[in-house]
């Protein structure tokens, strides 16, 4: 029996707050950023959560396509040929959110210390957001680092609680 929960079907990915916490050290009455780490060990993936209504919405639409082929066989498809189409479409889409998150923009540690450094100049760096979201179309968003220097405190307690009202 196929099962969504199977070890197959799961991707640890970080969550918006877990790359705060790796790029940015929180002092008390001051923050600072952690320029001299290295890519986490979570670079590459996109962040849970980031776009996800839309990344269902992506998978949605592949399952249509395997409903379609179930309906067109008819009685004449066992559940094991089921089975192997999801698991397909697991597989597809695993593929899919690994490249997003380690090929745009170089990857998301690049994509996140190439957007420090253009807001240290007062710039935005486009397209900065993309391999953080786990959809194909990722919504747009602005770096939340605006300037050297700003302090983070203020930003990082509105993630936190926003983060607590979502729990």
């Amino acid at each position: 029996m196929w099962c969504i929960n199977a070890k197959k079907n799961m991707y640890g990915m970080p969550i918006w707050g877990t790359t705060v916490e790796y790029y940015c050290k929180i002092a008390k009455g001051a923050t600072a950023l952690n320029a001299l780490l290295g890519a986490p060990g979570f670079a590459g993936i996109p962040q849970h959560l980031c776009d996800h209504d839309r990344y269902n919405t992506e998978v949605q639409g592949h399952l249509l396509g395997v409903d379609a082929a179930c309906n067109s066989a008819g009685h004449d498809l066992t559940a094991g040929e089921i089975a192997e189409m999801l698991d397909s479409l697991s597989d597809f889409m695993l593929d899919e959110l690994k490249e997003r998150g380690s090929t745009r923009t170089n990857g998301t540690h690049a994509a996140w210390t190439d957007a420090v450094q253009a807001s240290e100049l007062g710039n935005e760096l486009p397209g900065w957001y993309l391999p953080f979201s786990m959809a194909e179309a990722p919504r747009k968003r602005g770096f939340p680092l605006k300037g050297k220097g700003r302090a983070l405190t203020g930003w990082i307690s509105k993630i936190g609680d926003a983060l607590s009202k979502s729990i």
